[in-house]
């Protein structure tokens, strides 16, 4: 068996970047010899690098470019761009074409650099500075110089169009150099050398200007260590940053590493360029857009802002730069085959409403189709609750009501809902609030009062009429009882449940509500508790009045409207057995549930459905229907399928 070198054995190894190669050193200078009779006393570990510098050199280790962000005023101090003829900074940054970064800009992005070396050594301390003997241990300062490179970070790919005038060869904030005799432009080595002057810091202006002065005649920079720009002629083939770390005396545990970094040798090929924009942020705004994944910000690409997606269906740049830019906001519209799928577009004759045993029911059928679906708080009224039928309630209990006017999902009572909704997602620009980037919901108000002048988009003021033409035919109220002067907005893009903190003000004038696009469960409270509704005798569902409209005239309910829902035969369902004619309903609407079981030896469990809380209504919006709320305000919260819009009409107070 061979034995290992001796000599070999004491040739320390740099294997450890976590401290810096000057401590590194100092380890190795510091281990005892094998035959030294007095070996040194322990001390306690060496220090680590600092966490700046070690994301530094962890990022020249691996290849990976580094960003470097500097305030507006040390941007115009750094003289971006580099000084000519002893100008000052500001005037260059006129000449680059952008000028001084607008106040609204903190800091600036001067873009992505990559280390091609650095340099590491030990500073000489003072008089001043003694050992302290308590731990026996020294105190001493190392400096690093890191050499960067400016690189393009893919701005071309996302460029708006040809047109904007921008040079993407080139740093915004260099000097574009003057033309060449041969017509070309070293405009790299222009980048080269101001971005040298950014890593080093350097306030001398002349000398950069002379360097720079030196690029733009085509003469090759003198290069001096660190000192000199950064300019690589060579052939892509060689390695820049073995090149350049030699040069730049840069120390071997580091070169080392990055040797054998597996990115020394080749990169991913999915990472055609360097760039810390997600990919998100550029896509395209179309109707191509999932709903599930609506982007939270876009970039711009005319002025390099990236901005909050506040809007749902525009995209406006709101920095100085593009609000001078009349071109009207990018928007776009989604088909209402897109946002209600196939399967949402079948007839129905109910919906899946539902209220607890305080509140009265009724339904109205019509002659075109529609149908009224009307629930009575009749707790809420001046007389005490009695047991009766719907005919023979006294008018004040029936003052706090809420009317579901029901197109049955048919297409001929949708039309007007569907030209509007199309229109409304380009003309109306919903926002939502910045401070609450959670929300789901994107609101406008607008007030269409005579008085106050503002411009209301023209599907806006048809909405307002459709909204009082549908609650005076259908909800059966006068046209002056039934005013929309106001009207509020709200629309969604993804399904969710959440409770709403707004509230409907129904209790001095009506509030109808129309629905767009998908379907919506609104459960609605009034912020009055009604009382116990105790019935006996009856149904809680009693029989419909006959309806004194020439549209059509009201049935006779035959059954609970929530015997859609699948729930338990309560005391309610029983007493209805006691007419024939409903009897023959139930029994079908319990065979119904029932469904068959595979053989087992236990009875089939039986889920009990929620019970609603006292006073709750909850009604199924489909496309088109409108829901009118009279004589309380009501509070509600709202299950949302998918896309939709809500349009509330009012009286402006």
């Amino acid at each position: 068996m061979e034995q290992p070198d001796p000599k070999q054995s004491e040739v320390p190894t740099h294997t450890n970047p976590s401290i810096s190669a000057y401590t590194q050193s100092n380890l190795s200078e510091a281990q005892p010899q094998m035959n030294d009779p007095h070996p040194p006393q322990a001390h306690g570990p060496l220090p680590s690098l600092p966490s700046e510098i070690r994301a530094l050199i962890d990022a020249y280790v691996a290849g990976m470019p580094v960003v470097i962000v500097a305030s507006r005023s040390r941007i115009a101090e750094l003289f971006m761009g580099g000084a000519r003829d002893g100008e000052s900074g500001q005037k260059n940054l006129q000449k680059s074409g952008f000028g001084v970064p607008p106040k609204e800009c903190g800091f600036g992005w001067l873009g992505l650099f990559r280390i091609l070396g650095l340099e590491e050594k030990r500073i000489t301390l003072g008089p001043g500075i003694r050992k302290d003997r308590a731990t026996a241990s020294a105190v001493a300062s190392v400096q690093w110089r890191f050499r960067v490179e400016w690189m393009p970070g893919g701005e071309g790919i996302f460029k708006e169009d040809a047109a904007i005038g921008l040079d993407l060869s080139r740093p915004w904030w260099s000097i574009p150099p003057p033309p060449s005799r041969s017509g070309v432009v070293g405009m790299a080595s222009v980048a080269a050398a101001s971005a040298s002057a950014v890593s080093r810091g350097l306030r001398s202006s002349s000398a950069l200007g002379s360097r720079l002065s030196a690029v733009a005649a085509g003469k090759q920079p003198e290069r001096r260590g660190l000192d000199s720009p950064s300019v690589h002629l060579g052939s892509a083939s060689e390695s820049v940053s073995e090149k350049i770390g030699i040069e730049t005396a840069t120390p071997e545990l580091y070169l080392h590493a990055r040797q054998a970094h597996p990115s020394y040798r080749s990169a991913p090929g999915t990472e055609l360029y360097a760039s810390l924009l997600p990919q998100p942020l550029l896509a395209e705004f179309n109707s191509f857009i999932s709903n599930d994944v609506f982007p939270s910000g876009w970039f711009c690409a005319a002025c390099g802002k990236v901005n909050f997606q506040v809007a749902m269906r525009h995209r406006k740049c709101r920095s100085l730069k593009c609000l001078q830019d009349t071109r009207p906001a990018t928007t776009y519209a989604q088909d209402l085959a897109d946002i209600r799928g196939p399967h949402s577009c079948s007839p129905c004759c109910l919906p899946f409403n539902d209220c607890s045993d305080s509140v009265l029911g009724t339904s109205t059928s019509w002659n075109n189709g529609m149908r009224t679906l009307s629930y009575y708080y009749s707790g809420l009224g001046a007389k005490p609750p009695v047991s009766a039928p719907a005919e023979a309630q006294p008018e004040e209990e029936r003052k706090v009501w809420i009317k579901h006017v029901f197109t049955c999902n048919l297409a001929h009572l949708q039309k007007a809902a569907s030209e509007m909704i199309r229109v409304l997602q380009t003309e109306v620009e919903l926002r939502r609030n910045v401070e609450d980037a959670s929300s789901p919901f994107f609101k406008c108000a607008y007030d269409l009062s005579p008085s106050v002048g503002a411009v209301v988009p023209d599907c806006l003021v048809k909405a307002g009429t459709l909204l009082a033409k549908r609650a005076s035919a259908y909800a059966e109220i006068g046209v002056e009882t039934m005013e929309v002067s106001k009207l509020k907005v709200l629309a969604w893009m993804a399904p969710g449940k959440r409770m709403n903190q707004d509230v409907l003000r129904a209790k001095s004038s009506p509030v109808a509500v129309l629905c767009l696009g998908s379907d919506v469960v609104m459960c609605l409270r009034p912020q009055k508790a009604p009382e116990a509704r105790k019935a006996s005798g009856s149904s809680k569902k009693g029989p419909a009045k006959n309806s004194e409209s020439k549209k059509g005239k009201e049935v006779e309910p035959q059954l609970d409207l929530s015997s859609l829902i699948v729930m338990e035969e309560s005391s309610t369902m029983k007493e209805e057995k006691s007419d024939g004619a409903q009897t023959e309903l139930n029994m079908q609407e319990s065979s119904s549930v029932e469904a068959p079981v595979a053989s087992s030896s236990q009875p089939p469990a039986v889920t009990p459905v929620n019970k609603l809380a006292e006073g709750t209504v909850q009604v199924t919006m489909v496309h088109g229907d409108v829901l009118v709320l009279s004589g309380e305000d009501f509070t509600y919260s709202l299950k949302r399928s998918g896309t939709g819009i809500l349009i509330f009409g009012m009286k402006a107070s």
